[in-house]
């Protein structure tokens, strides 16, 4: 019986590896951090985190990070965490404010549309309402450029969003 569930087992993560590889570079990105933060030991432990580890042929120069403008992983991803995002305990004002500056020194937003969403008299949930859907509107890049400076800005609601315990952040979850 032990020999029987662990073939199924060697079957099931054998697919789910090939999923995540035929969803691209993003998602297998995302894979690789994810497991090394759940269980560093393990991931260390990778043939190709070894040192004098081979691959076929020469040994490819390193790939720098970069989003696929085809992959709309960050977009939706938003569009999961916008009702979370938009009330009480989402986005306070201090935050938005951070967001606005780093997104602006990204150049996501330029300067009419960094005042739009800094220097408004409305309440804080419609502000917010606003700023993620203009995010939504600017495409993968965007939503990309959102998550790191909410990460670096408020840990704790970067940790608690609905998104952080699905499909987009922590795979490994769902074996």
């Amino acid at each position: 019986m032990y020999r029987n569930q662990r073939k199924l087992l060697i079957s099931r993560v054998g697919t789910f590896l090939d999923n995540i590889e035929k969803k691209g570079a993003i998602v297998v990105e995302y894979f690789y951090r994810t497991f090394e933060g759940i269980n560093k030991h393990a991931h260390d432990q990778l043939p190709s985190k070894q040192k004098g580890h081979v691959v076929d042929g020469p040994p490819a120069a390193p790939v720098p990070f970069s989003i696929p403008e085809a992959s709309e992983v960050h977009v939706e991803k938003l569009k999961d965490d916008f009702v979370y995002l938009t009330n009480e305990g989402g986005i306070n004002d201090v935050t938005l404010q951070q967001l606005v500056e780093a997104l602006a020194s990204q150049q996501v937003f330029n300067a009419v549309e960094k005042e739009k969403h800094l220097h408004r008299n409305e309440e804080l949930h419609r502000r917010v309402t606003d700023f993620l859907m203009d995010l939504t509107r600017k495409g993968q890049r965007s939503c990309y450029l959102f998550y790191r400076a909410l990460e670096d800005s408020n840990q704790a609601l970067y940790t608690s969003l609905p998104s952080s315990a699905t499909k987009y952040l922590k795979p490994f979850q769902h074996c």
